[in-house]
């Protein structure tokens, strides 16, 4: 079932308060949000109805830790569709010419004993000028692209190919999209600067682990991560 708002706080917060009555499956969309936020729990700005702003409730999933990275080529797959190229900057930011275009947060909470994992998107169709220096980081819109997507026919697209392969990607873990998000990594073969557990790390960044972590290639040893965050690309 889709559950719609003209406005609400957080389409990913309505949902965890919702785990009573909601069942895997169900999408929850706003035209607005109030207090939309992003991973670090950073602000989305989240003011124009033009954009695309949605929940997907998957309930007690397996492999819900690698999501956020199955849920990225599956918007890859969808904006290239509308003819437009895009790179993911691990694990879940998609980026167009190095600015910001959709970004995920997947977020879990306990259900009496089991994980009820939801799944965040938000996505720029339009901008204004003003919106942008909220923002305050590099963001681009479909707009400025000179794409232009009908909000609800973009939301039908990516509903469609997220549960189409859904069920594969929960049996067989992150292995099954690995050479396609690699493909697609902005990251694989750059020197970046990362932040894990308060220490920054530099190193070379030479793939990603077939359980989804990013490898990282420091002073001739690879290290495994997978709760970074990516401070800078060298």
């Amino acid at each position: 079932m889709i559950y719609r708002f003209s406005e609400i706080d957080s389409t990913n917060d309505y949902a965890l308060r919702s785990k009573e009555t909601l069942v895997s499956g169900d999408v929850v969309i706003a035209s607005r949000q109030t207090k939309g936020h992003g991973r670090f729990n950073r602000e989305w700005v989240s003011d124009s109805e033009d954009n695309v702003y949605l929940t997907v409730v998957l309930g007690d999933i397996s492999n819900f830790s690698v999501i956020p990275l199955y849920t990225a080529v599956v918007l890859v797959r969808v904006l290239e569709s509308f003819g437009v190229n895009t790179k993911i900057k691990w694990p879940n930011d998609i980026f167009v010419d190095s600015k910001k275009i959709a970004g995920i947060l997947v977020q879990s909470s306990l259900q009496g004993n089991n994980q009820f994992v939801v799944v965040g998107v938000g996505l720029n169709i339009r901008l204004s000028e003003e919106e942008k220096e909220k923002i305050g980081v590099p963001v681009v819109s479909l707009q400025e692209i000179g794409v232009n997507i009908v909000k609800d026919s973009f939301i039908e697209v990516f509903l469609d190919k997220f549960f189409i392969d859904l069920e594969k990607f929960t049996n067989q873990g992150f292995s099954f999209i690995k050479e396609e998000y690699e493909f697609n990594s902005s990251l694989t073969g750059k020197q970046i600067n990362v932040k894990c557990s308060n220490k920054e790390f530099k190193g070379k960044v030479i793939g990603f682990s077939n359980t989804g972590e990013i490898l990282i290639e420091e002073n001739n040893q690879v290290i495994a991560m997978n709760s970074v965050e990516v401070l800078k690309v060298l």
